[in-house]
C-alpha cells in the first residue's frame, strides 16, 4: 500500500520579498546540517535564491533549525514524517 504523507508545513522567512510565485532557484535539502547551512550561504552570496527543507523524521520537531535563520534562506519547508499505512 502507498505511504500516505502529511502536509508540509512551509513558511517564508525574512529573506523573502513576499515571492507569490515560489521561484527560487535552489531547494537545500536537510537543513539541520552545518554543511546545507554553508551551502545556503554560498549559494545565496553567488545570487541565487535558496529554500531549504527539513523533514521531521531528521529533526526533533520544536527545535530550531539553524540555516532557516539565515539571511540567505529565502523559503523554508519542515516537511512531516511520511505515515505507513500498511507495511509490505
Amino acid at each position: 500500500m502507498p505511504e500516505k504523507a502529511e502536509s508540509s508545513a512551509v513558511r517564508t522567512t525574512a529573506g523573502d520579498q513576499a515571492d507569490t510565485a515560489g521561484h527560487y532557484d535552489v531547494l537545500v535539502l536537510d537543513a539541520t546540517y552545518k554543511q546545507s547551512l554553508a551551502s545556503a550561504r554560498s549559494l545565496g552570496r553567488a545570487g541565487l535564491r535558496v529554500a531549504l527543507a527539513e523533514s521531521y523524521a531528521e529533526h526533533r520537531r520544536g527545535e530550531p533549525v539553524p540555516a532557516f535563520s539565515s539571511k540567505y534562506c529565502h523559503y523554508a519547508v519542515e516537511r512531516k514524517t511520511p505515515r505507513r499505512t500498511g507495511t509490505r
